[in-house]
């Protein structure tokens, strides 16, 4: 069949006012509903920290994926095409395919995959006619390739329901018969629709002209496309279609949730494949939300925690991931866009189709598959590697300089004890001790999941402290509690981190989500929030590394309000707030009117440590190194005396990776001493004296 000049086509009935604004209405509702659901759990930065803490080795493996998809559905398209006597270039047919995947995930019920036609006629020469039969071929091979995913999908579902997998199986057998039966009777329709348009009324003789000529152009179409004998090919290329799109999909969401603690064995794909599809599904209803944000997150935040994501978790890793993907749809979908509108691609008459051997065919998708599959493992085993090298040891700066040589001679005035702090020395974090002239260090507790932020009882024989599954804030933790030699090692409180004793010794607190303070009697387990308690003006902000005065009447803590980051301390009794001023983790000294925290503002090397008298707000700089190691965080305060801390060296900030050293200052007497010097991360001392 030769290449026919499309009929003029009759203006679309307009549609009322009323109806577009109910529908303009709806999506505006759903949009706005479901991110108030999910704003009670996130905030903006918690999604910007969670897309900044993709690796690059998953980044790539969604790039690589995403764009074999692409190539394969325009390798598609081509082949629907060639049949029918058109032979489009094969960079403008994937510059359009990826203008198509952009338009199909802004717009509702996939109306977007329209701009194809559109696309086809203006840049790339392809009539009206054959460019509809190509794309409703490739919708119907579409639902051929998505029935086996919506079996596997199915028989999860119907695993955690108690449904009989029969039906599964049924449902899914039925959607890929439909399909077929679908792709047979096209042509039959078509023709049926050229019969009957010209009987209809009320329409104009030359739109029922124009239109029956369409009809029957595409059903010629379909019917070439047929008995041209590339039916098998398309199935393959459909399949991969669908199959590169979710191993994309999927690369990205385990990037998301590896820093929070999970990764295949909570999700193996065959479970991502649900929390994907579901998602993918509501998105195609006709009112779906503002520019597609809306029933995805939703569907996707519900889906997820179904599948054993914390609620919080499945609320952010829908909210990243879809903002990531429609991201990169937009960059690379616009950037298409503007190619395909340089003055090299115009339509023109199409080139003859040239043909192809069947087993040249086959080795090309072989081929394509075998560069796809490569590139992908190659991306892993780079990944493993540079991971490996990015978990081992720095190398430190061993050689002590003039002055802390000089304060480690003060080290003998210190009171008897120990050193207690976390570090990566293992790989992950673990429990330590270590003498403080840094002779004995002695494992407390080590496994291979994250455990941080010990604190010693007032008796010296228990610690405490955090087991999470990753470093990552929004990783699910759990507080612990142990005897100093790591013995009687026992579950204390649930989802919660950041532990602390209270001055009796008999209670610890820890923040929850971000937005409690929790105390939780150690005898009997009682656990109570005792701040915000939903109300007065931190009962939306974030609450983090908190710690109680030593009579119990305050608590000081980290906040995002009124900027991030504030140290506060917060009267219990009667809410009275004292902003200690910009910075983070707050300690108190062994006087209850008296905190101490991280000040940012106006340091050297951008830390310094202040000391706060409560409640008149007086503050004053009481340590604030220079280089080389003037980033001063983690403080503990020791007898009212000393504050034992750790430093990283210039350009070193980041707590889970930085060459971390551990400190004392003496603040009576002023001098310095360098307590540990390794190429780990060493963070949060404690001191603990002998009894």
């Amino acid at each position: 069949m030769h290449p026919t000049t499309p009929p003029e086509r009759p203006a679309p009935p307009a549609t009322g006012n009323g109806t577009r604004w109910l529908s303009f209405g709806g999506s505006l509702a759903v949009t706005i509903l479901v991110f108030l659901w999910i704003g009670r759990d996130i905030e903006a930065i918690d999604v910007v920290d969670a897309i900044t803490a993709i690796a690059p080795p998953e980044i790539l493996l969604f790039f690589v994926s995403s764009l074999f998809m692409s190539i394969c559905r325009s390798w598609r398209l081509l082949l629907l095409l060639e049949p029918v006597g058109y032979r489009p270039g094969r960079l403008a047919m994937l510059l359009t395919v990826l203008v198509r995947n952009l338009f199909a995930d802004l717009l509702p019920a996939r109306l977007g995959g329209l701009i194809y036609l559109w696309l086809c006629r203006t840049r790339l020469g392809v009539s009206l006619d054959a460019a509809s039969s190509s794309m409703a071929i490739a919708f119907v091979f579409d639902m051929i390739a998505v029935a086996p995913l919506l079996i596997v999908v199915g028989l999860v579902i119907a695993g955690e329901l108690g449904i009989a997998g029969i039906l599964i199986w049924a449902f899914g057998l039925t959607i890929a018969g439909g399909a077929l039966v679908a792709l047979l009777l096209l042509a039959p329709l078509a023709d049926y629709a050229a019969r009957l348009i010209p009987r209809l009324p009320l329409l104009p003789e030359r739109a029922k002209s124009g239109l029956a000529a369409f009809a029957a152009s595409v059903a010629e179409d379909v019917r070439v496309t047929r008995r041209a004998g590339i039916l098998l090919p398309v199935v393959v290329l459909s399949v991969l279609v669908r199959l590169a799109k979710y191993t994309a999909m999927y690369f990205l969401l385990l990037g998301i949730v590896m820093p929070m603690g999970f990764g295949l064995a909570e999700l193996p794909p065959h479970k991502g494949l649900v929390g994907l599809i579901a998602p993918e599904i509501a998105a195609s209803l006709p009112i779906s939300g503002i520019g597609g944000f809306g029933a995805y997150e939703g569907t996707w935040a519900v889906a997820f925690h179904f599948l054993g994501l914390p609620e919080a978790m499945a609320k952010l890793t829908g909210v990243a991931h879809h903002l990531f993907t429609q991201a990169y749809g937009a960059g690379i979908g616009l950037t298409a866009l503007l190619v395909l509108f340089l003055p090299f691609f115009r339509a023109e008459e199409p080139r003859p189709a040239t043909a192809v051997s069947t087993t040249r065919r086959w080795l090309q998708l072989a081929a394509a598959v075998a560069v796809w599959l490569g590139i992908s493992t190659a991306v892993v085993l780079v990944g493993d590697v540079l991971v490996a090298n990015g978990n081992a040891a720095q190398k430190g700066d061993l050689a002590f300089t003039a002055e802390e040589t000089e304060g480690r001679r003060h080290l003998p005035s210190l009171p008897p004890g120990r050193l207690l702090f976390d570090s990566n020395r293992s790989g992950s974090f673990g429990i330590y001790t270590q003498d403080l002239d840094g002779r004995r260090v002695n494992k407390v507790v080590d496994t291979p999941a994250e455990e941080m932020y010990p604190d010693i009882d007032p008796t010296g024989r228990w610690v405490v402290y955090a087991r999470a599954r990753s470093t990552n804030l929004r990783a699910p933790a759990e507080i612990r509690i142990c005897r100093l030699d790591g013995s009687d090692d026992r579950l204390l409180l649930a989802n919660a981190t950041f532990p602390s004793f209270t001055a009796d010794g008999r209670a610890v607190i820890a923040e929850r989500e971000r937005r409690q303070i929790i105390r939780v009697d150690i005898a009997g387990g009682k656990e109570e929030e005792i701040f915000p308690r939903g109300q007065g003006p931190f009962a939306r902000a974030q609450i983090a590394k908190p710690r109680i005065s030593p009579d119990g009447q305050w608590v000081a803590f980290t906040s995002d309000r009124p900027r991030r980051w504030t140290a506060w301390a917060v009267r219990l009794q009667d809410g009275r707030a004292v902003e200690l001023g910009e910075g983070c983790q707050p300690a108190w000294s062994t006087d209850p009117d008296v905190v101490y925290h991280v000040a940012t503002a106006g340091m050297q090397e951008r830390t310094g440590i202040v000391r706060t008298t409560l409640p008149s707000g007086r503050a004053k700089t009481v340590l604030d190194r220079d280089a080389p190691r003037g980033h001063e965080y983690f403080p503990a305060i020791a007898g009212g005396r000393y504050i034992f801390y750790g430093a990283s060296r210039p350009g070193e900030h980041d707590h889970d990776s930085a060459n971390y050293q551990l400190y004392v200052h003496d603040l009576k007497e002023g001098w310095t001493a360098r307590l540990t010097r390794d190429g780990f991360t060493n963070r949060w001392p404690q001191f603990v004296p002998e009894r």
